[in-house]
């Protein structure tokens, strides 16, 4: 098959095709994919003994939420003729990188070294959603990723920000400067921007809010529709910290309201995943009369924070949506109240 057929395919089940956007990126994806089958059967001919032929050129692809990113890395993923290839959660890279640092402490450029590590056992490296949350990160990105390039590997790289907007407001920002530069030197920048989210219209078959011992099972539908039955780790970073979702793709994330809301969370982890997710899956909503305020707090900070985004919200819930706030006091919880109104009307409409 080929990438644009492998993207086809998986967009069918949704009644979509490319949009002019993706389709531009998959001509791009195509000529990579040949490159790198030409290159692969260079590295493992005679002649790679006396001619040193360079790797083909990476790909950063980037766009918003659900468009498709995620796709066409696998997409392109399956179709490279290698072995030596994984693909990863940017997360998980970075956190693997941190650990072969430690290893690597007593050597004289740990950095460098953990990337040629790296690259020895992965040529062909794709990292998706790419971002950088903290300045750990930001302090190591430029070492690590210039010792994988220069020792060959290829890179593909998947990010809802364009490298030049990556930590946009983090500290000590100017030790991601040379990171950002070297990505635009050294990788190919696509943007994939606009287009219909297939993915959203399930919504208006399936609903938003669901009641009753069948609510879980229909909330499993629901996601099974949204990722055409595909899952990636459910362990999030989330402001630096790892949280457990019950599931989770490209733009859409399902999520126990134990998980989400009982735990002690920030405004800023609910603006982290709005910034990351479209859909929101939220499970097992108690009456809000029988939880904490903290609780009650988070619900409403969830639901500010996706509305203004214009994001998609499902429910499973102990009661309908009109009995959720019995016993709740307070103009606060009123507001949340009506925008849950409204993004269920918004949804319908779609």
């Amino acid at each position: 098959m080929t990438v644009l057929q492998r993207f086809e395919s998986a967009l069918a089940p949704r009644g979509g095709t490319p949009d002019a956007s993706q389709r531009a990126a998959l001509e791009r994806l195509e000529r990579f994919v040949r490159e790198c089958a030409e290159y692969e059967a260079h590295r493992n001919s005679l002649a790679s003994r006396f001619v040193r032929k360079p790797p083909p050129r990476g790909v950063y692809c980037w766009g918003g939420v659900g468009r498709g990113k995620s796709l066409l890395m696998d997409s392109t993923f399956a179709e490279i003729p290698a072995r030596n290839k994984v693909r990863l959660h940017f997360h998980e890279f970075i956190r693997d990188a941190h650990r072969a640092m430690q290893t690597l402490r007593g050597a004289a450029d740990p950095l460098a070294e953990a990337g040629r590590d790296i690259a020895r056992r992965a040529h062909w490296i794709f990292l998706d959603e790419f971002r950088i949350s903290d300045i750990a990160d930001a302090m190591i990105l430029h070492r690590l990723l210039a010792s994988l390039l220069d020792t060959g590997a290829v890179l593909f790289i998947t990010s809802n920000m364009a490298p030049d907007a990556l930590y946009p407001d983090g500290l000590h920002r100017d030790r991601i400067l040379p990171a950002i530069e070297l990505l635009t030197e050294r990788l190919d920048v696509l943007l994939v921007d606009g287009g219909v989210d297939y993915r959203s219209r399930a919504l208006g078959r399936f609903g938003t809010w669901f009641v009753g011992d069948a609510a879980d099972s229909r909330m499993g539908s629901v996601f099974s529709a949204l990722t055409d039955g595909g899952a990636e780790d459910p362990v999030l970073q989330i402001e630096g910290r790892e949280v457990r979702a019950r599931g989770r793709t490209d733009g859409v994330a399902w999520f126990d309201f134990a998980t989400l809301i009982c735990s002690p969370r920030s405004y800023a982890d609910y603006l982290d995943i709005a910034e990351h997710f479209h859909t929101v899956l939220l499970s097992g909503v108690p009456r809000l009369a029988e939880c904490t305020p903290s609780e009650i707090k988070r619900f409403t900070w969830l639901v500010d924070i996706l509305y203004d985004r214009h994001g998609k919200f499902v429910v499973s819930a102990a009661v309908p949506m009109e009995e959720l706030g019995e016993g709740v006091s307070g103009a606060e919880y009123q507001r949340t109240a009506s925008r849950l109104r409204e993004m269920q009307v918004r949804e319908a409409a779609h």
